[in-house]
């Protein structure tokens, strides 16, 4: 999203062992707007839907972050 600095991690990056950085971000006011949960660092996240290759894959979040599913 424009002028985003929260980072953002969808499921179709959780295809390695740590995040370090995100590929999108979303703005302060959609993460209060929205009541998005923001994820601590060393958080585990483990992808439960989906096809194919994401399913089932697991990360650390190196940083801290949203993910694109309601929690």
């Amino acid at each position: 999203m424009e002028n985003g600095v929260v980072n953002w991690v969808t499921t179709t990056e959780v295809n390695q062992i740590y995040i370090n950085l995100s590929k999108k971000q979303i703005t302060e006011l959609a993460l209060k707007e929205l009541k998005i949960k923001l994820m601590p660092k060393n958080t585990i996240l483990l992808v439960m839907y989906g096809q194919g290759k994401t399913r089932g894959m697991v990360t650390l979040l190196k940083i801290e972050s949203t993910i694109n599913e309601r929690n």
